[in-house]
């Protein structure tokens, strides 16, 4: 699924110990300029 989104926006609250939902890997998935909306915090992505 994620090839062929184009948006991809999370909306989950970001609470101590909880795990990032989405990383490098699902991000290299999407489609050149999709665009992702981040309301959770920065610790539900793991960009490193």
């Amino acid at each position: 699924m994620l090839p062929h989104t184009q948006i991809l926006s999370l909306h989950v609250p970001a609470s101590p110990g909880a795990s990032p939902l989405t990383g490098t890997n699902e991000l290299s998935m999407l489609p050149r300029g999709a665009i992702v909306v981040n309301t959770a915090r920065g610790s539900r992505i793991a960009d490193r």
